[in-house]
This record gives C-alpha cells, structure tokens and sequence, in this order.
C-alpha cells in the first residue's frame, strides 16, 4: 500500500511504528516516511498480565499519537490493526478522520468485542480482510467493506514439483498447529514413505518450549530425516518453487491466510481447515481441498491424493492461480483503498 500510493502525487504516505523491524527495511524502498513514536502492540499469545499492562501503556500513547498528529496533521488515520485503540483517541480529538483495518481476532472474546465497540465509537470507515473477520463483528457491520489482502504474483507458475514435498509455513507456537501438520505427516509417511516435509519459520517468544518438542518428535520415528526445519525465511519464492502442495492446519480461527493466496499464485494446492477466512481462498476440490477442523486424519487423505496424483495437483494448481489472478492481485486492491481513502480523508 505505501509503495503504491508513493507513485501517486495525490499522496504523501507517513508510517508510524513502534519499533524498527522488518518492515523499516521495506518501507525505505519506498517514498513513504516512517516515525518512530514507540506504541504498545496487543496481542492474543500473551497472557492476561501482558494485556491489563496494554491498557496502561495506551493512555501515554494516546498523547503520542495525539502530538504526532498534531504536529502532521493528516488528512486521514489508516489504523491498520484494530488491536491498538490509542490511535482512535489520538487522532479523533483533532478530527482527523479514521478507517480501522480488521485483521485479527484476539483471542479473549470479552476483549475482542470491547476493543470492537471503541473501533464503532471513533472511528469512521472499517476495512476487514475477509468476510469471515467482517460477520464476526459486533459493531459497525455496515461501514465496512471487505479487502482481500493480495498476493505479489510471480511471472509464471513455478509448482508442484512432483517430488512428494509438503510445504509448511508458520510461525513456532501451539495455535499455529505445526504439531498437527506432524500429525498428518507420520500417517502421510505410511502409504507414501518417500513423503518430505518442509517448514519455514521461527520460534515465537515464550513459546521455546512447543520447539523443543518439535525437535524431539521429528528426531524420532517415523519422522525422523523426513522433516526439514528452515528457519524464519523472508524469501520464500525458492520454498514454494520445490514442493507440491501447501498444508494449513492452524488450531485458532484465522481470519485470512495470506500464506494461501502466496501459495495459490505460485500454482500449489492447498489442504486446510474449513474454518475462519480459508473457505473464502481455497475452494474444496477446484484449487485444494478443505477439510473439517481437527480432522488430521481426512487431512493426511487429501494430502496423499495431492502427493500421488500429480496431474490432479497440476489442475489444482493452475485453478489456484486463477483465482488469485482474478480475486486477489495487487492492482484491484490498490484501486479499491484509492477509492475507499477519497471518501474519507479529509479535504
């Protein structure tokens, strides 16, 4: 979004951030300008301590925000989570008008619904990325508008490979489900012995413990040489160019799945649960299959019809990118924020 809008005269994109990361080091290939004004972030893997210490560290942030806005004045506040309330204040008391991006469901349903009706209170317009993230909502159903989050989408298909490899990305904590996909692989591995699995990603803090026992298990049999651990990976073309097929098994209601629609663009089906916004990108039997929650068992099923029937994972394959060319480009998302940001900001 902010590489995009750069190339328009129309806009000057300003990020605010709490900290450097990752995402400093993309924004300086663009024109966007980034400030530093050291926000709380909210989040469901933490416990209850962590979030009642959130509340109090929002109250400074709201006079942050307040005097960072102050001193841009902006013509619109874009809060691109909907976890951090202190921005709704801040930019409220000047006026400014604001859109509250839904991503992510937090995982207390007392919390989600009250951060939901502060959202409905301050702000003016709601984006959600998906309609799954949208009917879950309690407050302000009618000023929000679906956006897909899109896929980069690379010259040609690169998958399936046709060498029985699994791909797994995600992140290395319990409610991502990585201890599922093992589950799918040890029964994959019984009527497809040659069966490989690849997983990118890293261990998330406090969560050392669910990768100990990652490493534990596939050190064992029956796993034991068939599981290759990557690492946190910020390339993952090369990843989606040697395998063929995605698994998606996350135990808690993902509201997207991004990772879908990356895999979908690259011509690799996909399994996952039917459940939360995956429905909304893999459609069952035309470009993945879904199967229904916990179900290891149908899951390991339509994995090995994947792994054993390469023309079937082909067809699948290309269904998929079509689908992400038609649903989930760049391009059609850039034109719907265009016009979704000109009936807001302030003139």
């Amino acid at each position: 979004m902010a590489e995009s809008l750069g190339k328009s005269d129309d806009y000057e994109v300003h990020v605010a951030l709490p900290r450097e990361g990752w995402l400093t080091e993309q924004l300086i290939h663009t024109k966007a300008q980034f400030h530093f004004i050291g926000h709380p972030t909210l989040t469901s893997r933490e416990g209850l301590s962590y979030q009642l210490r959130f509340i109090f560290q929002s109250v400074r942030a709201i006079w942050k925000f307040y005097r960072f806005c102050k001193q841009l004045r902006p013509d619109l506040v874009h809060l691109n989570t909907s976890v951090s309330p202190f921005a709704l204040i801040g930019a409220k008391l000047l006026g400014i008008p604001i859109i509250v991006h839904y991503r992510e469901k937090p995982g207390r349903p007392l919390i989600f619904k009250a951060l939901n009706l502060l959202n409905a209170v301050f702000a003016d317009g709601f984006i959600s990325n998906s309609q799954f993230m949208k009917n879950s909502l309690a407050f302000g159903y009618d000023k929000t508008t679906v956006f897909y989050d899109a896929s980069d989408m690379p010259e040609k298909i690169t998958g399936p490979a046709g060498d029985k490899h699994i791909l797994v990305i995600t992140r290395f904590s319990e409610d991502k489900g990585l201890d599922l996909d093992l589950d799918v692989l040890s029964l994959i591995l019984q009527k497809v012995p040659d069966a490989h699995m690849d997983v990118v990603g890293g261990v998330i803090d406090r969560h050392e413990h669910f990768a100990r026992e990652i490493q534990r298990r596939i050190s064992e049999p029956p796993l034991a040489g068939k599981v290759t651990l990557h690492g946190w990976q910020e390339d993952l073309i090369s990843f989606m160019e040697n395998v063929d097929m995605l698994l998606h098994l996350p135990k808690v209601e993902e509201t997207f799945g991004l990772i879908l629609v990356e895999a979908c663009a690259h011509g690799l089906p996909c399994v996952a649960f039917n459940k939360g916004g995956m429905p909304e990108i893999v459609q069952n039997g035309a470009n993945g299959f879904l199967v229904e929650d916990g179900d290891v068992s149908g899951a390991a099923d339509r994995c090995i019809e994947l792994l054993t029937h390469l023309r079937l994972t082909r067809e699948m394959g290309k269904a998929g990118r079509k689908k992400v060319e038609e649903g989930f480009s760049p391009a059609q998302e850039d034109l719907k924020i265009r016009e979704l940001y000109d009936a807001f900001r302030r003139n």
